[in-house]
């Protein structure tokens, strides 16, 4: 007998797992409504009608979605911009800005705040961002498309700064 082609692997790595601890209490504690799932594709809560941004966007996974089992919509996406997410060649460097820029791109187009966590974050701060993120939702109605300008705590590019970057959106592409 052949040795089996497909083994478990694990769906989060040790990072990660503890960002969904950290949205799981978020959930928990200030957003009953919302429930968080993990490496959910963009074509599952996305749609287009043009075929090729279809193909383009149902290839991306979010990281994070919460969304509610009442209305089974999406409410916000977290990314997790963990420490290996930018590559260690200029080409997996362009390939996670270019994937980045779709993600962004596509959830701003569908008026979904898109949370960027960086490595080192503070919990406390991804509950803030994930707060005023849901409530800016609530005054402008979910189904309202919005866009708004960079923050200026976030930014594509890795940077050197000590404390975590958390941005709800980029501008587009």
């Amino acid at each position: 007998m052949s040795a089996p082609d497909c083994v478990r692997a694990s769906m989060l790595n040790h990072s990660e797992r503890g960002l969904l601890r950290v949205l799981t209490a978020f959930c928990a504690n200030d957003a009953t409504w919302l429930t968080v799932s993990p490496q959910v594709s963009y074509g599952a809560f996305l749609n287009t009608r043009d075929q090729n941004r279809w193909r383009e966007i149902s290839r991306k996974r979010a990281d994070f979605v919460l969304w509610s089992q009442e209305d089974g919509f999406v409410y916000a996406v977290v990314e997790f911009d963990g420490s290996g997410h930018w590559g260690r060649q200029k080409d997996e460097y362009e390939a996670a800005r270019n994937a980045d820029l779709v993600k962004n791109h596509a959830c701003s187009s569908a008026g979904i705040p898109i949370i960027r966590v960086l490595q080192d974050y503070a919990p406390s701060a991804v509950r803030d961002t994930l707060r005023e993120a849901l409530a800016m939702k609530e005054r402008r109605r979910w189904w309202s498309p919005f866009r708004r300008k960079p923050a200026e705590v976030g930014r594509l590019e890795p940077t050197l700064r000590s404390e975590p970057l958390i941005s709800t959106d980029y501008a587009e592409p």
